[in-house]
């Protein structure tokens, strides 16, 4: 899945609640790199619980893909607390659409600052801080990040010190349109998109590797919420002989591709000459969304190549043959073909295979 990473990109901003919103802004990048070239808050507090205005900047997000669907959002920032013995600790760290009012969940930590430079994470990859974003808000240049501690520990007066401020925005992008009309297989919004089985037979002994692939209400592929379930059932017997869940499948490189392995075997429940079906249930975009697939078991291979043997005509003489394995090697048995006419195109009768 996709990530766009950028460090803060303008000047350091102050928000004063206090006095309606935006306030003094300090040029020069500081927020830009972890180069200790630090932007300081100015006043320096050391009564308790006295709050600092927010410090936060700016972020060049153009390159996110237009309509492209926003699974997490991720801040790092490096900061201290230096000059006095007052603690101070995170009171706020909020997202700002517009420079001046605050959307979404507030993800100050309340802990205490350290008296060295100290990057802490806030957020994470499938983390939405309790919205729903769109990428054009994201494109805003008024879209910022804005941090605000306090003084949790009365002392001498300290000041509150910023050296880094990064943003991480993961998304799915969209997924391609389709063609003109006619038939062919369609992605399914918000539901698992496709379900395939390597094969729709296996025999006791086989190894069954199933996929799922999940695609949200704008046809993105995206990861599903949570973890994605499977239950086999053997016919039309109520309850599952096997159960588990699935994992992604190169995550790096690809999003909501999951897969799972299990063993064709009697120890798992499997009997010959039996239908079984694959249930898979997830919810993806907070859907509950589920799909089925189904195989047959058989006894072995050789037990099925019996089966075909005992099952077909030829038109020729009347012989004896020995059949093989598909090794080559391995004799099976034998069976004698006879033919019932007197002409090529009679049939004949094919004994079982001993």
């Amino acid at each position: 899945m996709p990530t766009l990473t950028r460090s803060c990109n303008t000047e350091a901003t102050i928000i004063n609640p206090d006095y309606g919103g935006l306030g003094a802004s300090f040029a020069g990048g500081e927020l830009a790199a972890s180069d200790n070239t630090r932007f300081s808050s100015g006043a320096v507090l050391n009564t308790l619980n006295e709050e600092y205005d927010y410090i936060g900047g700016n972020f060049d997000l153009s390159a996110l893909p237009d309509g492209a669907t926003i699974n997490g959002i991720t801040v790092t920032m490096e900061r201290r607390r230096n000059g006095g013995t007052a603690v101070i600790s995170d009171e706020h760290l909020r997202l700002s659409l517009n420079g001046s009012t605050f959307v979404g969940d507030d993800k100050g930590t309340g802990a205490p600052w350290s008296t060295s430079d100290e990057q802490v994470v806030y957020g994470g990859p499938t983390d939405l801080w309790g919205r729903a974003w769109t990428t054009a808000e994201l494109k805003g240049a008024s879209f910022g990040v804005f941090n605000a501690p306090k003084v949790t520990t009365a002392g001498t007066a300290t000041a509150a010190e910023w050296d880094w401020l990064q943003i991480s925005i993961r998304y799915g992008e969209s997924g391609a349109g389709g063609g003109g009309g006619g038939g062919g297989n369609e992605l399914l919004k918000g539901t698992i998109a496709q379900i395939e089985i390597e094969e729709m037979e296996k025999y006791i002994g086989d190894n069954l590797t199933f996929y799922a692939q999940f695609n949200d209400a704008t046809l993105a592929a995206t990861d599903a919420t949570g973890s994605v379930a499977y239950r086999v059932y053997e016919e039309e017997t109520g309850t599952p002989i096997l159960t588990g869940t699935m994992s992604l499948l190169d995550d790096s490189n690809t999003t909501g591709l999951y897969s799972e392995q299990i063993a064709i075997s009697t120890a798992n429940g499997f009997e010959a000459d039996k239908d079984y079906c694959i249930r898979i249930g997830a919810t993806v975009s907070a859907i509950a969304q589920a799909g089925i697939r189904y195989f047959t078991v058989r006894a072995s291979a050789a037990d099925a190549i019996r089966t075909l043997i005992n099952k077909r005509k030829y038109n020729v003489k009347t012989k004896v043959e020995t059949v093989y394995a598909d090794d080559g090697t391995t004799v099976l048995g034998t069976r004698t073909l006879t033919r019932t006419g007197t002409t090529n195109g009679d049939e004949i009768t094919l004994s079982a295979l001993t």
